[in-house]
């Protein structure tokens, strides 16, 4: 009589405990979203730190990570950069995240890349970055979780949700520098405009004169 009631006090520890953990994990995100959006004015140093904000978000997922524009994923060749092209590029033309538990057994991967570059590659998580009118504009990708394990489903959501921010900061940071040369367009316009309206004091004296 007595072991069912250890079993619910067991079971109840359990969901407190998944509970707990998930309220964690969402202040942690919602802290490290708020860092995120204190830069939005420059495209280089908001990519370099939404690498380094989720590294602080999940510390055992942050093993290598690397987000790239979708541009620079069609382009870059092996040597410039750490990403496993094949896979971001798969991610980056099909809107579809890829977990992969074991890198070398999965015919997506390029082995051929991993040995170029050097670093062994185990695991990998990589996930497309929309925009808000829900065009892919990169992927984000982490590789390698620190414990040896795979990418499981938690690590997915957690990675996914994240990387939804980054879509907004990046978004938000074209825009603005869209505005920013909207704005010097239109002070260039204006100061040109001014020049032409301008009349010289020949000019003012000549138009007195024809008044008079």
């Amino acid at each position: 009589m007595y072991l069912p009631f250890c079993g619910i006090a067991i079971s109840n520890a359990q969901l407190f405990a998944a509970s707990r953990k998930e309220y964690d994990r969402s202040r942690a995100l919602l802290e490290v979203v708020n860092d995120l959006f204190e830069e939005q004015t420059d495209l280089e140093k908001i990519v370099v730190k939404f690498t380094k904000s989720f590294e602080l978000l999940s510390p055992k997922c942050s093993g290598d990570t690397e987000i790239r524009r979708k541009d620079s994923v069609e382009k870059s060749s092996y040597s410039d950069w750490l990403i496993n092209n094949s896979i971001a590029e798969l991610v980056a033309s099909t809107g579809l995240p890829v977990n992969i538990s074991d890198a070398y057994q999965d015919p997506r991967f390029d082995a051929e890349a991993d040995q170029f570059s050097g670093f062994h590659i185990r695991s990998v998580l990589c996930v497309p970055i929309w925009n808000s009118c829900h065009q892919i504009i990169g992927v984000a990708q982490v590789l390698n979780r620190l414990d040896g394990k795979p990418f499981d489903d938690e690590d997915q959501r957690l990675f996914e949700a994240f990387v939804i921010f980054c879509g907004l900061g990046i978004n938000n940071t074209i825009m603005y520098d869209q505005v920013k040369k909207s704005w010097a367009k239109q002070s260039v316009a204006l100061d040109v405009l001014s020049y032409h309206a301008t009349c010289s004091k020949t000019e003012v004296d000549k138009f007195k004169g024809r008044m008079n």
